[in-house]
């Protein structure tokens, strides 16, 4: 919300019981802001009021974009900031500083509000347009880990540097596909909520998918090579593993 800080002007034109009125205001008190449009010194004239009582104005410069808000039902709201009183004995208002309030995509074009709100603004939209885009490929990104995390597994469970070639072969797919490679990672933590646990299985349903698409064939190969030889040897079941997913895909591309 865009907040900003003003005095209200006018008070040497009110009555002394409105200002007596004024003085009793607390901090943080929710003002009425009023549109005066007959009022013949300022078109653009914002009465500022509390439980019907009017005690000053917004300087024109504050007015004149206030009042083309609430001329079109848009929400402005105004607080007590602070008041400065005069009387020893019966206190009357002599300075009110007051907070405007606003939506930040509301708030004067010129003002840091707005334009913080509209960078804010590109941020989330390019963010959720990223993660629509994204979400096109997540079949295949579980696809490439499903198959990887078969052949780490099938001499046991992945190791750190096998679980770090799963990660390079997903972020590896969003270059190759030409995605914001920063949301790799993002998208790689959302897809462990699978639980992919290698399996035969699902690595065999992974491969019959990718099969014919060269692109991904040969991301996957690479990967698997550096897999195997992630923790120094190559041993008999990665080898075994390794040789079944050629023969699936030479087998799924004659089909």
């Amino acid at each position: 919300m865009g907040a900003y800080s003003t005095f209200v002007v006018g008070l040497d034109h009110r009555t002394n019981s409105e200002l007596k009125f004024a003085a009793q205001l607390d901090v943080g008190e929710q003002l009425s802001l009023v549109r005066e449009h007959n009022n013949r010194h300022d078109r653009n004239a914002v009465l500022v009021t509390f439980k019907g009582v009017g005690f000053g104005y917004l300087k024109r410069s504050i007015a004149e974009w206030v009042a083309e808000r609430l001329d079109d039902d848009r929400y402005v709201g105004a607080f007590v900031q602070g008041i400065a009183t005069s009387g020893l004995f019966t206190k009357t208002a002599t300075q009110i500083a007051i907070t405007i309030a606003t939506s930040p995509f509301d708030a004067p074009e010129s003002s840091p509000d707005y334009r913080d709100a509209m960078l804010e603004n590109e941020r989330r939209m390019e963010f959720t347009a990223t993660l629509n885009l994204v979400e096109l490929h997540r079949d295949n990104v579980t696809n490439c880990i499903a198959i990887l995390r078969w052949l780490g597994k099938s001499d046991g469970d992945l190791s750190e540097r096998e679980e770090s070639v799963v990660d390079d072969c997903v972020y590896d797919y969003f270059a190759l596909k030409g995605l914001p490679t920063d949301a790799a990672f993002i998208h790689h933590a959302r897809l462990t909520s699978y639980k992919l646990k290698g399996s035969k299985a699902k690595a065999l349903s992974a491969i019959a998918s990718i099969a014919k698409d060269d692109s991904i064939v040969a991301l996957v190969s690479k990967s698997i090579i550096r897999l195997a030889a992630a923790d120094g040897t190559v041993s008999d079941a990665e080898r075994k593993t390794a040789a079944i997913f050629a023969q699936e895909i030479r087998r799924f591309r004659t089909l």
